[in-house]
């Protein structure tokens, strides 16, 4: 018996933060194991709380399995949907659960979609954590464990489900101007979806637009001039109030992915912003002389930064997977204290009264 907790599997009630613990529970010499997951409140005064087991769903699946968990995603007030999936080591197929929970964590409803995610032949996994609401659906990241003659991993793309778990529109094996991709990250806009994308066997990435009628027209590129093996991976793309767009990378070197240390693991995060207006979307307007004097030091740091001037606002900080770790109010004069976040880069926004971006920048915390 064993359990661990998913960072990814929270969500927020007020001031209070509910985690889901999974546990896989083995007979002795049986080849099926029941996998739980229980819910855990965690009080905003870090008071203790019992599991309740009047609340845990549980799947059988083969022992010895993992699974991978995505979500909380919230349909409503006070629902969410969870998705777990595990991958059955003898053959790579996938099985594919989805469940919905109240406010109070209790679940309701509890379904088998394997052969919807998974398809006919249930070879279609999904990447942890890479489903959103998209409008009245939910869009959620798939890929093939099968090995074809495209790639051993097969090819991304996504799938569109209604709150019930029915695929609505199937974009597997996604092509876009007759080409397969490697990589594809995207994010909702009022009149369509964004996609950053790069090509299967190519390292430049290029700017997409995907209308509601499912027509992708190319807005923008980013070529990469060096040589291959410096790739820049798309980890995560989002459009600022003002409608500029936010991009985030990893440089791959030598089949490795860099993290919160750079360097460290043979490869770097890279940020990029792209104007609105370069990529055809309707920009705001900010004033630029106050963006000018805005100037973040020091920088590289240690952990304390200060903003040179005083400005009355919101302060985001982001990471390089585009997560929100800060978001501070500022009445004049600020002091940002990251001691407690890992070294890397992290993405500084800076909001004025109307919500409206008046800089965006990049932070390097270095301790050494």
């Amino acid at each position: 018996m064993f359990g661990y907790t998913n960072p990814n599997t929270w969500h927020k009630n007020g001031d209070d933060r509910w985690f889901y613990y999974f546990q896989l529970i083995r007979p002795p010499f049986d080849t099926i194991a029941k996998a739980y997951v229980r819910p855990y409140q965690l009080k905003s005064d870090l008071s203790s709380q019992l599991m309740d087991s009047t609340k845990a769903v549980y799947f059988d699946i083969p022992a010895n399995n993992l699974m991978v968990f995505c979500g909380p995603l919230c349909i409503g007030k006070d629902s969410f949907i969870h998705f777990g999936s595990t991958q059955i080591k003898s053959n790579l197929s996938w099985r594919h659960f989805m469940w919905k929970v109240n406010i109070d964590g209790q679940p309701t409803e509890l379904f088998d979609i394997t052969k919807i995610i998974g398809g006919e032949d249930s070879t279609f996994g999904y990447y942890g954590g890479n489903a959103v609401i998209s409008g009245n659906s939910i869009r959620m990241k798939v890929q093939s464990s099968t090995t074809n003659a495209l790639q051993r991993d097969g090819v991304p793309g996504y799938i569109y489900l209604d709150f019930n778990g029915n695929l609505i529109k199937d974009q597997r094996n996604l092509q876009i101007d007759g080409k397969y991709l490697s990589k594809i990250v995207s994010t909702d806009l009022a009149e369509g979806v964004l996609h950053v994308v790069q090509f299967l066997n190519e390292k430049n990435v290029f700017i997409y637009l995907e209308d509601k009628f499912g027509n992708f027209k190319k807005v923008g590129s980013l070529f990469n001039e060096g040589s291959h093996i410096y790739m820049y991976i798309p980890v995560r793309v989002n459009v600022t109030p003002s409608n500029d767009a936010l991009l985030s990378f990893m440089v791959l070197v030598d089949s490795s992915f860099s993290g919160y240390k750079p360097l460290e693991y043979g490869g770097w995060p890279y940020f990029c912003k792209i104007s609105g207006e370069h990529i055809g979307l309707k920009t705001g307007v900010f004033d630029e002389k106050v963006a000018k004097r805005l100037r973040v030091y020091p920088n590289p740091g240690r952990g304390d930064f200060y903003l040179e001037d005083s400005i009355i606002g919101e302060l985001t900080l982001l990471d390089i997977q585009g997560r929100q770790v800060m978001n501070k109010e500022c009445l004049g004069e600020c002091k940002i204290e990251i001691n407690y976040l890992p070294d890397g880069l992290y993405l500084l926004k800076v909001m004025d009264q109307k919500n409206q971006e008046v800089k965006v920048c990049k932070i390097f915390k270095q301790s050494d």
